[in-house]
């Protein structure tokens, strides 16, 4: 008798023990399947959060990266940041010639090197940082964000907000991996906005450290000494002249065009300070703005808002994006009516339309471009962006949330150059990410599942053990 109880004692510590195998069994998997959850979707090893597009441009980087994911723990792009650097690091593993190594920063926990990096790069948090060697990117919450307008909703005028950093950390490390620092040449000495200068209104100084992150060396050129345009010169850029050019100034850019060169311009004067006719050889024109928006300026709207955008590369990056205009004038292509087909005729393109109260619109930043089946003696091809505005590079509107603005000239610039980074990131991302819970959602969540769920199965398994251990006893 006493040897049955010893069977039946053993039995039921047996199954006792049973019980809380199966529920710590389970509250190792629901870790595990929680931790997988945060992390990403695996399969055989391989990363399913990045898109194919994404994999292969990354081989075209080469070199080391270092990514640093700096967030606060209540931002909502946090664990999708983190999941991001990761992601592309492992990801850079399979890639022979680069080294991308990926840095989660609490910015609530880790203060010694939040500061470290908040001192050392001009940053703040909730950012994405992109370091290359002495150059390196920001990326804060705007850029790493999209709104993408909900289509069931769009008469309430609802929006959902998206991540879209693959996108944006893609295209900043093309831009900081370029092999040359392509010479941006901006003109002076007709009072144009100086890329030297701090001073709020006239200066240009937060554009030109802009360019100068993205990849570019910038510098300053003066006509007037009886030199021409440097050979070396990628770019020219021509913002907001306020005097008249001397007819040899536009004969040096006419030839400088000529030869395959990329000029930007931006001007405000209907009259273009004596380029008119240069502007017209090249298929633009330029007319003082409608009749409504000069009555909107005498009542003192000074700002013109667009969201509207043409057809054509430098417009990709622009989408659901505002830009803000001072006062643009209209900039549009030539007539072509009755002009015989010529080889050598510039294609021109509007890139940004103003809107006006009575659902017209009118464009104010075009693209025009010689292709290269051109009639030059340069087979290169010659490209002009021209913008009716030159306000929007002031230190004073591009260090405030004009992000739509700095795309703007940032895209032209890339365009210009042919090296078209926004185009290939817009291409690269097959799929936006929605974004996760916050992260004490998703703790708590997780925290559920791995306490309660397994107590209820210890609930249930002890339901069956103590009757069992009473019939026995």
């Amino acid at each position: 008798m006493q040897e049955f109880r010893r069977s039946r004692l053993s039995a039921g510590i047996r199954s006792l023990l049973a019980v809380l195998l199966a529920a710590a069994i389970l509250i190792v998997v629901n870790l595990i399947s929680t931790r997988l959850y945060v992390h990403g979707t695996y399969d055989n090893g391989e990363v399913r959060q990045l898109s194919e597009r994404t994999i292969q441009t990354l081989g075209n980087i080469c070199g080391t990266m270092e990514l640093y994911a700096v967030f606060e723990r209540t931002h909502p792009f946090r664990q999708l940041a983190n999941i991001l650097v990761h992601e592309l690091e492992e990801a850079a593993a399979g890639i022979p010639d680069l080294t991308i190594r990926a840095h989660s920063v609490d910015a609530n926990r880790d203060i010694v090197e939040t500061s470290t990096l908040l001192r050392k790069y001009p940053m703040e948090i909730n950012s994405i940082l992109i370091v290359q060697g002495d150059r390196f990117r920001v990326l804060d919450a705007f850029e790493l964000g999209a709104v993408q307008s909900d289509e069931s909703n769009r008469d309430s005028n609802r929006a959902s907000h998206a991540f879209r950093g693959e996108q944006a950390c893609l295209g900043a490390m093309l831009r900081i991996n370029r092999p040359d620092r392509l010479p941006v040449y901006f003109l002076a000495g007709h009072g144009e906005f100086d890329p030297d200068s701090a001073h709020p209104i006239t200066g240009a100084s937060f554009l030109s450290n802009l360019i100068a992150s993205d990849g570019y060396a910038v510098r300053t050129l003066l006509l007037n000494d009886n030199r021409d345009i440097p050979q070396d010169c990628a770019v020219l850029v021509i913002a907001g002249p306020q005097t008249l050019f001397s007819q040899q100034e536009i004969e040096r850019i006419s030839r400088y065009l000529s030869g395959g060169g990329r000029l930007l311009l931006l001007l405000e004067n209907a009259y273009a300070n004596g380029l008119l006719p240069l502007l017209a050889a090249w298929g633009i024109q330029l007319e003082p703005p409608p009749a409504e928006l000069d009555s909107r300026l005498a009542t003192g709207v000074r700002k013109t808002a667009s969201t509207q955008y043409g057809n054509h590369p430098i417009a990709k990056m622009l989408r659901n994006t505002q830009c803000i205009f001072s006062s643009p004038c209209m900039v549009s292509p030539v007539s072509q009516e009755g002009a015989s087909e010529q080889s050598d005729k510039p294609s021109v393109t509007p890139v940004v339309y103003a809107e006006t109260r009575a659902d017209a619109s009118y464009p104010i930043a075009v693209a025009s471009e010689l292709g290269a089946g051109n009639l030059l003696e340069n087979p290169a091809n010659p490209r002009l962006f021209v913008c009716g505005d030159s306000d929007f590079v002031s230190n004073a509107n591009l260090s405030g949330y004009m992000e739509g603005n700095r795309i703007l000239f940032l895209s032209a610039l890339e365009w210009l150059t042919g090296f078209q980074v926004s185009a290939a990131a817009s291409e690269a991302e097959s799929v936006t990410r929605p974004i996760l819970p916050s992260p004490e959602k998703r703790s708590l969540l997780a925290r559920r599942l791995c306490i309660f769920a397994p107590l209820g199965i210890l609930a249930f398994g002890l339901l069956f053990w103590i009757p069992l251990m009473k019939r026995l006893s």
